[in-house]
């Protein structure tokens, strides 16, 4: 009996809670965008009521000073709209980062329109970046995280879409941050 409590004891602090954030996109936006977390030099984060505010840029890059936080998710999706922002659906449960954890009542809502903009995945990456000099050896290397994230309509969206974007911002965080 002891063994049990502890056992659960451990389980239910091992659960934590991701701090939440509210993500502000551009008017008509779809495709993939990418939340790159630890940079110094780049956006302080701004807080309201406890949750992260991230604006994401037309380009989908938002540096961020913020630090990535993992475990169960509570985020909002806004797209802006010409009377201010609607809310988004959520194809993947917001509340769990690995996408394991399949919900019915989101996938039974998101499927009834296959042409409605939703928030359809998302996933973390941790790529590193080889540094060369001019001769072409390797003088050291850089490390990113950074969360992907694919809004659009499930009907029309691919892999391709991703893959795209994804060696658009390789190239821009190897090119302008990795130096």
């Amino acid at each position: 009996m002891i063994l049990s409590m502890v056992l659960l004891t451990s389980l239910l602090n091992s659960c934590q809670n991701a701090e939440p954030a509210t993500y502000y996109l551009p008017k008509n936006f779809d495709g993939t965008f990418a939340v790159v977390y630890s940079q110094k030099e780049d956006l302080d984060v701004n807080l309201i009521n406890g949750r992260c505010q991230f604006y994401i840029p037309e380009n989908g890059i938002l540096l961020t000073k913020a630090n990535f936080s993992d475990g169960w998710r509570d985020d909002f999706f806004l797209m802006k709209t010409e009377n201010g922002y609607d809310t988004l659906k959520m194809y993947m449960p917001n509340k769990d980062t690995t996408g394991k954890k399949f919900d019915e009542a989101y996938y039974k809502n998101y499927t009834k329109d296959s042409n409605e903009i939703a928030v359809n995945s998302r996933q973390i990456v941790n790529p590193t970046f080889n540094r060369f000099d001019s001769s072409g050896n390797k003088i050291g290397s850089c490390s990113f995280q950074y969360e992907l994230i694919t809004i659009g309509k499930a009907s029309y969206l691919s892999d391709s879409v991703g893959k795209v974007f994804v060696e658009r911002l390789d190239k821009y965080l190897r090119d302008t941050l990795c130096k």
